[in-house]
This record gives structure tokens, sequence and C-alpha cells, in this order.
């Protein structure tokens, strides 16, 4: 109501490529990695080591859990959570 955001939180230790969109209120673990053209929508995890390729697209409040391997094109619906077995 009061019109702020939320930050995104990044793990010095993490990759986000200039050319993906990370969206308001997600956290970004250790060793992850979003490439090229991936853009995530707001209030998500991409947990530790998880690895987002090139053009995949999360809907907002997803968890991608850690060590998930997501690749390219991918689309993952709002709130759907990805586990190591996808």
């Amino acid at each position: 109501n009061y019109g702020g955001k939320l930050m995104v939180i990044k793990s010095k230790y993490s990759y986000i490529s200039q050319a993906a969109q990370v969206g308001e209120g997600t956290f970004v673990g250790h060793n992850a990695i979003i490439n090229s053209n991936a853009k995530i929508g707001a209030n998500c995890i991409i947990n530790t080591k998880a690895l987002l390729e090139h053009d995949v697209n999360v809907g907002s409040h997803c968890h991608i859990s850690t060590g998930a391997i997501i690749n390219g094109s991918v689309e993952i619906g709002e709130g759907e959570n990805w586990l190591n077995a996808h």
C-alpha cells in the first residue's frame, strides 16, 4: 500500500547473467546460476547450486530446489516447486 519494493537477495557466490531478469523479493543462493535471457518472477527461491539455463521462464512464487537443473526454454508456472527429480 505504501509503494515499497522488496529486494533481490543474491549470494555473492551466485551468477546472474546481465541478460536475465529476476523479480523483486527473490532469493538466489550460493553457486546458483541464472543464464542468459532467463526470467524469474517475484518472490521466488532459487536455491543453492540450482542451474537455470538460457531462456528459462519461472513464474512468481516458485521454489527451485537445491541442485536442480532446468535446461533451456523450460517454463515453470506460478507457484510450482521443482525438486531434484525434474
